[in-house]
């Protein structure tokens, strides 16, 4: 995988097109009040538009107290014949709600015996909350000797965090003994790839491509000290911090110019090979509230680099 992400992990999920999803109607139930429904259906062809639509709603209930999510999501996909290609437009939402569980804190080498499994040293009402938005829109036309496809997207997000964990095993109620934080962080997320991929043969693959991802990070917030029992068993009523105290805000932009074939030389055997040429910016500012940035902080915090990556590889099917 050559695209913006390739040097991490890469989740690829693969959708038919719009408008060609069958009818779905399902309805789950069980344990610790958990339970959902999911819908899927073509949507009337619109402005010449084959669209399809899902929606689901889910919660998930766990052993642990006072811990669960719920979650909706709303998927909506289009696509349109236009010149000798496709265009194509989708409209994701989604709405997360969580009651965090807690980290087992840890005694020497070993997990702590002085506090219960599953136990929730949350104060009462912690919460950690997301609202995200994905416009995605591309044109894919197939050529001569090829198929040329572009990509945009944007994804606006935020999160909201209330909670905490053990910082000690006191179980002295007059000592705070936990470390809570309330914090809002907002995400902004801009996509573009353009990528001509041909067959050059039927035993020789290759795509060659451009793509940039943006990203902006805005977050502020507090951390506060409190008293949780050992036990887990009763949530403390906390009094959140109003005055965010803390803040950061990053930039990070991430170019680059990629190249990847396949061969195979036998039917059992493929070789792999591929280019990426990287330029990486970012931008990072925030500290205490109110303190101004020194210059040589300024410098460290602006970095830029241009770098040249690659890979080979051999993959061989005695089956074959």
């Amino acid at each position: 995988m050559y695209g913006a992400t390739s040097f991490v992990g890469v989740i690829q999920v693969v959708h038919r097109d719009a408008g060609a999803a069958h009818g779905h109607v399902a309805v789950s139930g069980g344990s610790f009040a958990s339970g959902g429904a999911s819908f899927t259906s073509k949507v009337p062809e619109w402005a010449g538009f084959t669209s399809d639509l899902s929606v689901d709603v889910r919660r998930q209930g766990y052993r642990d107290e006072r811990t669960s999510f719920r979650r909706g999501h709303v998927f909506w996909r289009n696509r349109r014949d236009v010149g000798s290609g496709h265009f194509r437009f989708d409209v994701d939402l989604t709405w997360l709600d969580q009651d965090p569980a807690s980290p087992h804190p840890r005694g020497g080498a070993s997990l702590s015996s002085e506090t219960p499994l599953d136990a929730n040293h949350n104060p009462d009402g912690a919460f950690l909350n997301e609202r995200r938005f994905s416009f995605n829109t591309g044109y894919d036309r197939p050529l001569a000797d090829g198929d040329w496809s572009t990509t945009l997207q944007f994804a606006p997000s935020r999160q909201n965090i209330f909670g905490g964990f053990l910082t000690s095993l006191s179980d002295d109620a007059t000592s705070p003994n936990a470390r809570g934080i309330r914090e809002n962080i907002d995400v902004f997320d801009l996509y573009f790839d353009t990528h001509y991929a041909r067959d050059f043969s039927p035993k020789l693959k290759g795509i060659i491509g451009l793509d940039h991802l943006h990203g902006n990070g805005d977050a502020e917030g507090a951390d506060f000290s409190y008293f949780a029992p050992l036990s887990g068993a009763t949530a403390i009523p906390v009094e959140a911090p109003i005055e965010a105290d803390l803040g950061v805000r990053d930039r990070r932009d991430f170019t680059g110019l990629y190249a990847f074939t396949e061969w195979f030389p036998v039917e059992s055997l493929r070789l792999e090979a591929g280019l990426r040429l990287n330029r990486t910016d970012e931008e990072r500012m925030g500290d205490e509230a109110g303190r101004a940035a020194s210059p040589e902080e300024e410098a460290a915090n602006l970095q830029s680099h241009a770098r040249l990556s690659g890979s080979a590889g051999a993959a061989w099917n005695g089956l074959g």
